[in-house]
This record gives C-alpha cells, structure tokens and sequence, in this order.
C-alpha cells in the first residue's frame, strides 16, 4: 500500500483543484480545528502553552484565530521535557529522527512519524 501513497495525495490534490473556494475554506477550517484539538489532547506542552496563555480549544475556529496561540520557541520546547512534546500514543521507534540546529548553535531532535 506504501507504494500507492504518492498516487493517492496526488489525485486528492487534483480532486481539491475542482471544488469551490467555500468549500476548500471549510475543508481547511475542519482540518484546522482537527490539528488544535490533537494537538491540545495529546501533548502537554501545547495543553499547558493553551492553559497558560487562557486559549481555550473553542477559540480557535478559523485560521485568523492562530494569533492568539503563543509561539512555541526553540528555548522553551528544549527547558520542557521531550515527553511533553511527544503526542501520546507515538511509537517513537517507528519515528524518522532527525537532528535540527535552525538558527541557533543548540541542536535538537525532531521526530517524524511515519
């Protein structure tokens, strides 16, 4: 099935050139809301970066609603334990692990799941 991932994304694309700008804005929008809520459910560095700066899950609702989230910078994610960046539920063995430097001279791991 790995091997028909790159054909499928591809015709979800083509099928997504084809709809309505409304409807494409309320595709995002779900998506947009499905990722907080994960986000906020399953990790507690975004849980207590939400709880702390007041943001509740139904503030945000559309994209223009992003600015009330806090960044998350590199400092503050490396002073938090890796375990409250980590979704639970990921099997980190699975994980591609990459080293990230970005603009600063500290490194640190950056897991992709498959």
């Amino acid at each position: 099935m790995k091997e028909f991932k790159p054909a499928l994304l591809l015709l979800r694309m083509w099928k997504n050139l084809r709809i309505s700008p409304e409807a494409l804005r309320d595709h995002s929008t779900r998506k947009l809301r499905a990722v907080v809520q994960h986000a906020y459910s399953a990790t507690r560095h975004y849980r207590n970066l939400f709880d702390a700066s007041g943001v509740r899950l139904q503030d945000i609702r559309i994209p223009s609603d992003l600015s009330r989230i806090p960044v998350s910078k590199k400092e503050d994610m490396l002073q938090d334990p890796s375990g409250n960046r980590i979704a639970r539920d990921t099997d980190v063995k699975r994980c591609l692990r990459m080293s990230a430097t970005g603009a600063g001279d500290v490194p640190w791991d950056v897991l992709i799941s498959p």
